[in-house]
């Protein structure tokens, strides 16, 4: 497994609404595909759509526009293990 570090990069974003965290999280994961699919699972929530033309609001961590979702490797955590969420506010 890989560690992955996932952060959101457009603060303005109205997308931020459908997650109920936007601080750094830290995966272990396969693939940042598989990173980005853990981070939906856990934090996102769904929101009250609203009729002004907007945008539906999508999980920012889905979106690599709104997020980013990088390996690293200079870290404290075990890559041996099984693909989970290892800390938030990295």
């Amino acid at each position: 497994m890989k560690i992955f570090k996932l952060s959101i990069t457009d603060r303005g974003s109205s997308h931020l609404e459908a997650a109920t965290t936007t601080e750094d999280v830290i995966v272990r994961a396969g693939s940042v595909d598989e990173a980005r699919d853990l981070a939906v699972a856990a934090f996102s929530i769904a929101t009250k759509r609203k009729r002004t033309g907007e945008d539906t609001r999508i999980c920012p961590w889905r979106l690599s526009e709104v997020s980013s979702c990088e390996e690293i490797t200079d870290t404290q955590f075990d890559p041996e293990g099984l693909p989970q969420i290892l800390n938030i506010n990295a």
